[in-house]
């Protein structure tokens, strides 16, 4: 029996026989375009090449967990909370309207905001995806570290869809990468800007009490504008989420029917 050596990462990992090949393209550990070699082969090419009779197509059970992994109601429904909480919230934050509930709210926006890129990332699995879900979310919360991490989670996010995308020829609802780098921009630049008004106004308050006070401050007056672009942002970036979710899952649930359809046809 043959054995193939992989590299995975910019590593060669093996040698593993083609059943073994076979488990780990439907497990998501390698795909259908990483490169293979073996004994007596000149070079090293795809496994679709250099196994053209391998089944990499996803096993039926996996195939409906895959399909079943959200239903798009509760994509829509997940997708009309976080608006309400966003377009509520984020409003009242701009006027500088600091209660206990509205904080308590902006929590739970974010929380679902990160529950959306969790399950986005979720559904690109087994694809090229850079990273697991719970990694992207992970990251997110290490002070510092995050601020490179958001670019990853979510810039990476619109970057891999699209290619995901690309792959199942899925030519609606992509996800724009400009749109994208613009949010995080926009977040970077919150954070240094409140780094910058704990540090001048510590000895008055830690936050932009101090600077409501002042309306003609340029420092006050350009943090709102960057919490507007962020709740624009923010929003249609969500939005694009949601329609390219959708039809992530209208094409797995395409790709079960079909293939239901030929198993019907081959018994």
């Amino acid at each position: 029996m043959k054995k193939y050596y992989i590299t995975i990462d910019g590593n060669i990992e093996g040698p593993y026989s083609t059943s073994e090949i076979h488990d780990m393209v439907n497990d998501g550990v390698v795909t259908p375009n990483h490169l293979c070699w073996t004994s007596g082969m000149f070079d090293w090419l795809k496994i679709s090449a250099c196994l053209p009779g391998l089944n990499t197509s996803m096993p039926l059970t996996k195939m409906v967990q895959a399909a079943q992994l959200f239903s798009e109601k509760s994509i829509r429904q997940h997708f009309f909370i976080y608006t309400l909480l966003w377009c509520i919230t984020f409003p009242l934050h701009i006027l500088n309207l600091k209660f206990i509930v509205v904080d308590l709210l902006m929590i739970i926006a974010f929380v679902f905001v990160v529950l959306f890129v969790y399950r986005h990332w979720l559904l690109l699995q087994g694809h090229g995806a850079r990273v697991t879900p719970g990694k992207a979310i992970f990251f997110l919360f290490v002070p510092i570290f995050n601020l490179y991490w958001f670019f990853v989670a979510f810039v990476g996010l619109a970057e891999d869809n699209n290619i995901y995308m690309s792959e199942f020829m899925i030519r609606k609802n992509r996800m724009s990468y400009n749109l994208a780098l613009s949010y995080y921009v926009a977040a970077v630049m919150s954070f240094f800007l409140t780094v910058y008004v704990f540090i001048a106004y510590s000895d008055i308050v830690s936050d932009t009490m101090y600077l409501a006070n002042t309306r003609n401050n340029m420092v006050y007056n350009l943090s709102k504008l960057i919490d507007f672009a962020i709740m624009i942002l923010g929003y249609f970036f969500a939005y694009q989420q949601r329609e390219a979710i959708l039809s992530i899952i209208q094409q797995k649930k395409a790709k079960l029917k079909r293939d239901n359809l030929r198993d019907i046809l081959t018994k």
